[in-house]
């Protein structure tokens, strides 16, 4: 499922319907069931996996990461004395992922040696009374890699294989093998097409990585948390019991590249920020400035009439707050329509609460300084002035 901007509609007008990410992780294909989207544009696009789907996207990607050191094999074995073997190899590079052969299964793209022997020892089967064979497919994986210490500065071996460097296996019997006939033309065809021999089932390389793999070797894990403050404590709770604990966003080494960007990224939006309050301010000045000169001639037959000095002031005060109300509303109106339309919801970045909190307080505070300084130069003028200039 994907969860993405509300901004993305506009690329996918056809729904879910045919939408899949083909050979992720250049191994297989995955269908998309269903789009959530939502307003806020700072929000990361994100795919969202079942479990099972998780597992199987984690255990393709391992797989991808560690190609070059994965092989597979197929043995067959019959109940003669001695035994008649035929063994056949394959490259990780001959693996092909499919989620359209049954769990767990491995399968052919095309006749080869190996379902040439098996059709010829059926046939032994059927003939000579006793006779049987078995069928062994072995993954193999021997993996070795170095891990980034992160508090060290520096890298360290990381002993993933077997006992003594042995490869670690996981072993499939003939009740796992699909027959070519068992297996769609279009997986078959795709496979081909990829120059793939072997088809494998995902919960195959799931079953190596979280039953063998696991099992048998040293490694990370990796936790989640629902927020970065949550990780960041968990990671000094981990650390002060003795674990070697890394938050994702903790770095060793300083990048002046990355921190300059991080540094021009911040100054454009506040840049924006200060450009957007100048105009806010301008334009507010315009207005009241109009406004308060069509009540210049009122204010002063108000202080004529003997009227409080303060009562005035606090007169001019409430007008100019009034008129902050459409403006909030206009802001309000102008916002959801642009973060609710896709096209625009691409363009404009997304607007929270303490952004609107912002604003509404800088016009508010602009809304105070431009009402004390019209009300200062209006009471800068006498009475007889003001009435004398006022039509």
């Amino acid at each position: 499922m994907l969860s993405v901007p509300v901004s993305f509609k506009q690329y996918l007008k056809d729904g879910i319907d045919g939408l899949k990410f083909e050979r992720m992780f250049n191994l297989a294909d995955y269908r998309v069931t269903g789009i959530r989207y939502y307003y806020d544009n700072t929000v990361t696009p994100q795919i969202i996996f079942t479990e099972k789907g998780y597992n199987s996207a984690a255990a393709l990607l391992f797989f991808s990461d560690f190609l070059g050191s994965f092989s597979f094999s197929v043995k067959l074995e019959d109940n003669s004395v001695p035994p008649l073997e035929n063994t056949t190899d394959f490259t990780s590079n001959d693996i092909y992922v499919s989620f359209d052969i049954p769990d767990g299964s491995f399968a052919f793209s095309a006749p080869n040696a190996v379902t040439e022997a098996m059709a010829a020892l059926d046939a032994q089967v059927g003939a000579t009374p006793g006779y049987s064979y078995t069928l062994q497919a072995v993954m193999s994986g021997k993996i070795s890699q170095k891990q980034y210490d992160y508090y060290g500065g520096y890298y360290k071996a990381d002993m993933i294989g077997g006992a003594a460097g042995e490869a670690i296996q996981y072993v499939m019997g003939r009740e796992q093998y699909a027959p070519l006939s068992s297996v769609s033309n279009d997986v078959k065809n795709k496979a081909r097409l990829a120059g793939k021999k072997v088809i494998l089932s995902p919960e195959v390389i799931m079953s190596f990585m979280y039953g063998e793999y696991f099992e048998n070797a040293y490694t990370q894990a990796s936790l989640f948390f629902g927020s970065d403050g949550a990780a960041h404590k968990a990671a000094q709770k981990l650390n002060g019991l003795g674990y070697v604990a890394v938050p994702s966003d903790a770095t060793n080494l300083d990048d002046g590249l990355e921190a300059l960007l991080e540094t021009i990224l911040l100054i454009f939006p506040l840049t924006g920020w200060i450009f957007a309050i100048i105009f806010i301010a301008l334009f507010l000045s315009l207005c009241t400035s109009r406004a308060m000169l069509a009540t210049k001639g009122d204010i002063a037959i108000m202080r004529s009439m003997g009227i409080a000095t303060k009562v005035i002031k606090l007169s001019v005060y409430v007008q100019n707050l009034l008129a902050l109300i459409p403006a909030y509303l206009f802001t309000a109106a102008v916002c959801t329509v642009v973060f609710t339309v896709p096209k625009t919801n691409g363009i404009f970045m997304f607007l929270h609460g303490w952004q609107y909190l912002l604003i509404a307080s800088s016009l508010l505070a602009i809304s105070l300084f431009l009402a004390k300084r019209h009300t200062k130069k209006m009471f800068s003028d006498s009475v007889k002035k003001t009435l004398k200039g006022s039509s």
